[in-house]
């Protein structure tokens, strides 16, 4: 069972947080990225237009910024360019948005 354990390397961090007012900013801070979030009304009925930028900790790569629309129910977990060992979810539930970051599932070699 040890060894089973041993098999899978996964960084010290998890982070989270949730929007429930339109242009209204917070941050996450955990892991190797800093990412600023918010959301706001999107020009099309039922979705909202969330924005989040980013930057490694370590300013190895300049900041990036993306945006997605999501509806009421909507989910998407990804990995964002120059940032490794992070997957990052953002999930929309009525009114709210949450974004986490949770360590992205390694394996290592046990021999």
């Amino acid at each position: 069972m040890a060894a089973a354990a041993a098999a899978f390397a996964l960084p010290a961090f998890a982070d989270d947080i949730t929007l429930d007012t339109a242009l209204q900013a917070r941050s996450l801070h955990d892991g190797p990225a800093d990412m600023t979030v918010y959301y706001q009304p999107a020009a099309e009925a039922g979705f909202v237009e969330v924005t989040a930028t980013y930057a490694p900790r370590d300013g190895s790569r300049d900041p990036g910024r993306l945006v997605l629309r999501l509806r009421n129910g909507d989910g998407v977990s990804f990995a964002l360019p120059g940032i490794q060992d992070v997957t990052y979810s953002f999930a929309r539930a009525a009114d709210t948005v949450t974004v986490r970051a949770t360590p992205a599932l390694k394996t290592a070699s046990v021999e």
